[in-house]
């Protein structure tokens, strides 16, 4: 008697680290699907985020309603309450540009530069409140080979805590986590799209 027949695909199996850009909500042009596996460029209003420390993450957490009745012991249906859609990371480069995305400002604004300096400032008062929103893509391997994939958020958030340390024996990191916000009806708060290869 033998056991279960396992079927491996090796180009289906992924290992390796992600990049990540990000541009301002509603001013970067989204890529087209097409162009998938390729840089997004600073003309089309994105910035590499560049390297990272400890993996970049994606994240899918769902909340369920189990819903129930007297007359079945087992749940008749289940409805989402709740989605949490995010990606961590921690960025290695610390460049301002960086730190105000963690931070929830937009670096055009409010990155200033003068001779011999540049400088980030925090909204004062009740402007604080309101986060500047971005839309971020995250790329890596996809299956099949020397092939992209992209995760596109299309409208996030930080809503991590900014701890960064200066030490002898570490890297000096921004710690980011990002959270996809609702857009409107129509569009999916995230979408993954892989490069696929040419048929010979």
């Amino acid at each position: 008697m033998s056991g279960p027949k396992a079927t491996v695909s090796r180009t289906e199996i992924l290992a390796g680290p992600g990049q990540l850009w990000y541009g301002r909500f509603g001013v970067a042009t989204l890529p087209e699907p097409e162009d998938v596996g390729s840089p997004l460029l600073p003309a089309d209003g994105w910035t590499d985020a560049g390297a990272t420390d400890g993996g970049l993450s994606q994240t899918v957490n769902q909340s369920m309603f189990a819903m129930r009745v007297d007359q079945v012991p087992d749940a008749v249906g289940q409805r989402v309450t709740e989605r949490d859609i995010q990606v961590s990371t921690s960025l290695a480069q610390a460049t301002l540009r960086n730190l105000a995305i963690a931070l929830n400002h937009d670096p055009d604004e409010f990155i200033t530069e003068g001779t011999g300096y540049k400088r980030l400032t925090l909204k004062p008062g009740q402007d604080a409140m309101l986060p500047d929103e971005l839309t971020i893509v995250v790329g890596g391997w996809a299956p099949g080979g020397n092939l992209g994939r992209w995760a596109i958020l299309h409208r996030v958030t930080s809503i991590e805590n900014v701890e960064s340390a200066w030490q002898k024996d570490g890297l000096h990191l921004i710690p980011v986590t990002f959270n996809a916000l609702y857009v409107d009806s129509v569009t999916s708060p995230v979408e993954w799209v892989d490069e696929v290869a040419p048929e010979s």
